[in-house]
């Protein structure tokens, strides 16, 4: 790991470090942005699931895995949510 560690932020307690691959930081910045979203606009879990999906497979060049959400069934009983965001 010291090959991709940064200095000790001491505010945060956490060292900032870079992937080896720069594709997994990008990956990890758009998965953060459109799971924030999510959860700002309560968006069902499943369809946040298969965004998140969609953008790894694509940054993986693979092709698209079907959508989860479309094969579960409407009236089907959902999970509690959390109320914390950053609790995930």
């Amino acid at each position: 790991m010291h090959p991709y560690l940064g200095p000790l932020e001491e505010e945060t307690l956490s060292y900032r470090w870079t992937h080896p691959d720069p594709r997994m930081d990008e990956l990890q910045e758009m998965v953060s942005d459109a799971v924030g979203t999510a959860a700002e606009s309560t968006e069902e879990a499943a369809v946040t699931f298969d965004r998140v999906r969609a953008l790894a497979d694509e940054a993986a060049g693979e092709h698209r895995h079907p959508s989860l959400a479309a094969r579960l069934a409407p009236d089907r009983l959902r999970a509690p949510r959390l109320t914390e965001a950053w609790f995930c």
